[in-house]
Formats: structure tokens, sequence, C-alpha cells
């Protein structure tokens, strides 16, 4: 009996302290700094779960969304007040869901979500080197548990990470000042902390930019036959769900690649599938031009992240598609 109630106390005051805890602390160790690709998640799900602002059009997708969309630019252009949701690195469509719930669960109904996705991300599943933070990340924010196993993952991460909060604002009484790690140098960005990036991604309205040109990277592949695994059309009509839970439409667009790297690339599977899950899902919008897009050379800055030149021609681009999506809807629901 001693044991169940002093577990029961531990375990209520780990709850107390993630539970109050601001939403980058619920997710970084209090004892390094953050690292730079959990600060451009984190950065994401601190917009979600910390603002309640209107805006018509949410990008959600991978880094060719997070880099390859302007938000600012796309307000200039359509008047419609948006924000960029892409999430870094191959973290996977349960990441993008959970970012998306998070944002539905927390904000006004917008007009309308964009999924951005690279044409050439969709062969894999997370990939090793993801997993980590990739499982961090559904673990901590947990609008993603669908069944016991990761319930279950999800209610020893709280406790964990409670315990660990709770131990470090226990230690700090003992120092002057205990060092925030919202403070401190990035790992991997040293000269910024998570503080000064997020600030920065609310102005920029999380549109990360990426200049000049980044490493080359050579796609040739036996065949040159791009393909998609199964987990991207399962998390696609998941997102849908809850876009109709939510009453929002949902509308698929492929960034751009380069044209140099992917030259001896074929897209027909790529296209074969967004036709079949447009079928399977038919309240899932898309815009009605071609969608692989190739960008020269001097409008990448690699083979699948466009840069400030070629973000400027696809934000161009993606905002008409996204005015006439919204005509389309406008019309057929009477209004």
């Amino acid at each position: 009996m001693t044991f169940l109630a002093t577990a029961a106390i531990l375990g209520g005051t780990a709850y107390c302290q993630i539970q109050g805890a601001p939403v980058a602390l619920r997710f970084f160790d209090p004892r390094r700094s953050p690292t730079f690709d959990e600060t451009c998640v984190v950065a994401a799900m601190d917009y979600a779960l910390s603002s309640s602002e209107r805006n018509d059009v949410i990008f959600i997708g991978d880094s060719s969304c997070r880099t390859g969309v302007d938000p600012v630019a796309f307000e200039r252009q359509t008047g419609l007040h948006a924000y960029n949701l892409g999430i870094v690195g191959d973290l996977g469509p349960s990441v993008m869901l959970n970012v998306a719930r998070a944002y539905l669960a927390q904000h006004p109904q917008p007009k309308l979500i964009v999924v951005c996705l690279s044409p050439v991300g969709l062969e894999r599943d997370v990939p090793w080197y993801w997993i980590k933070l990739h499982n961090h990340v559904v673990n901590c924010f947990g609008y993603d548990t669908h069944n016991l196993p990761t319930l279950g993952a999800s209610l020893g991460y709280m406790l964990r990470q409670g315990t660990v909060l709770g131990w470090n604002r226990s230690a700090s009484r003992f120092v002057d000042r205990a060092a925030d790690v919202r403070d401190l140098p990035l790992i991997g960005l040293e000269k910024v902390t998570y503080r000064q990036f997020e600030d920065l991604a609310r102005q920029k309205r999380g549109h990360f930019e990426l200049s000049g040109h980044g490493p080359p990277k050579n796609l040739d592949r036996p065949g040159g036959l791009v393909r998609v695994h199964d987990v991207w059309g399962a998390g696609l009509r998941r997102l849908r769900q809850s876009c109709d839970r939510a009453g929002v439409p949902l509308m698929l667009r492929f960034s751009p690649v380069s044209d140099e790297a992917t030259r001896n690339l074929k897209f027909d599977e790529v296209d074969r599938w967004s036709r079949a899950l447009r079928t399977n899902c038919p309240r899932l919008l898309v815009a009605d031009e071609e969608s692989i897009l190739r960008y020269p050379a001097k409008l990448c800055w690699d083979y699948s992240h466009p840069n400030v030149d070629g973000t400027r021609v696809f934000t161009k681009r993606l905002a008409s598609e996204v005015q006439a999506v919204l005509d389309r809807v406008s019309t057929a629901s009477g209004h």
C-alpha cells in the first residue's frame, strides 16, 4: 500500500510538472542545449499549441514545405493570412498529423490546410537516424495516441519528463539562477537560442529561408523509378479524416525538385499514387495543373529544397493554386 501511495504521489507530481510547463520545456531535456533539429520541430508545435490567432491557410509538410513556402509573400499576393507548420527532416506523416491536430485543437478553423511534400521524400517511412526524434515528438505531444502501445509510451514519457523537470526545478533552488534551456546556444546553430529562433520563426510565419546553394546530391537509382511507401497513403487518409472532423478542406501539393538532380528519375508511380489517393479520398483537393514541378538549378538550394529565388517562384504559383481551390470550395458550398 505504501508503495502504491508513493507511486501515485510521484506520478501526480510529475503530471503537474509537465502539464504546467511551457510547450518547449515539455520537450527539451533541461540538462543540455537543444539541437537545431529539435528546435525546428518544437517551434512549429509551440506555435500550434500556444497561439490562438486566426489564419486563413495553414501549410503542413516536410522540410521542403518549411523552406519552400513563404507565408508573408503568400499573404501579400492573396490577402490570406497564413502560417507555415512544415517540419524538419524525414519525420514522417505521423508527426505532421500531430502538428495538424495540435493546431486544430487550439485555433479558429482555417479556410484550408495545404499539405506540401517533396515527391522524392515519399519512398520510405522514418529512416533510422530520425526515429529517436520522431518518437520523442509523438510521445511528448500525444495527439497520435491511437492504440495502447502509443498511449503507454506517451504516459511513460510524461512521467519521466515531469520527474526530470521537477528535479531540475528543485535543484535550481541551490544556485543563484538556473539556466533556462531556451536561453542556451543551440547545438548545430551556436549563435542562436531557442527563444531567438522561435521569435524569428513567428515573424516569418514559420518559414525558414535557404539562400544560395547547398551540397549537390545525385538521386539516380536503378531504373530511375521513384516509389511511394504505404505509410504515406495511410498518413494522408488520417490527416484527411482529422480535417473532415474539423470541417476544414485539405489540399495536396508536391513541392518542386531540381531538374538537374532528378533528370534521370521517373515519377510515374507518384502520379498514379496521387490519382489513387484522390479517388479513395474524394474530399482531398489538388491543383488542376501538373503535379511534379522541376525547377532549374539556379532556383534550388539542393535536390528538393528551393532557395530564396525558387521559394519566390513556388509561393507565387501556390498562391494562385490555393485561390483557385478556395473558389471551387466556395462554389461547391453555394457561397
